[in-house]
Order: C-alpha cells, then structure tokens, then sequence
C-alpha cells in the first residue's frame, strides 16, 4: 500500500476513535452513547489492521 493512502487511513481510524471518545464520555443521550462506541470499535479495529500492512515507499519496488 502507498504510503499516502496508509496516512490518510491512519489518519481517519485515529479521527473515528476520537469521535467514538467523545460520544462515550458525552451525557446527553443513550443513542449517543451506543453511536459513540460502535463508532469507537471501528476505528480501533481500522487501526490495527492498517497497523499491520506494510507500506511501500516510491523508490522501493514490489519485487524485491
């Protein structure tokens, strides 16, 4: 995977957990609550997959 795209993924997975946090720790509403911890499941499980999928650089090539 380029490494542009893997940021840009890393970036909205850290972006999804935070919006999950927050819709945690909100006391406004049960429904908030719920969306804030499925919303925060996701981006964590975002997260540790892209974690585990190496990056190719743009001098680097895939056959070796």
């Amino acid at each position: 995977m380029p490494r542009t795209h893997h940021q840009i993924i890393e970036r909205i997975s850290i972006a999804l957990i935070i919006l999950g946090i927050v819709g945690m720790f909100q006391s406004l509403s049960i429904d908030l609550y719920t969306w804030g911890f499925h919303v925060l499941l996701v981006g964590t499980l975002v997260f540790i997959i892209i974690s585990h999928i190496p990056t190719q650089d743009k001098n680097s090539s895939s056959a070796g």
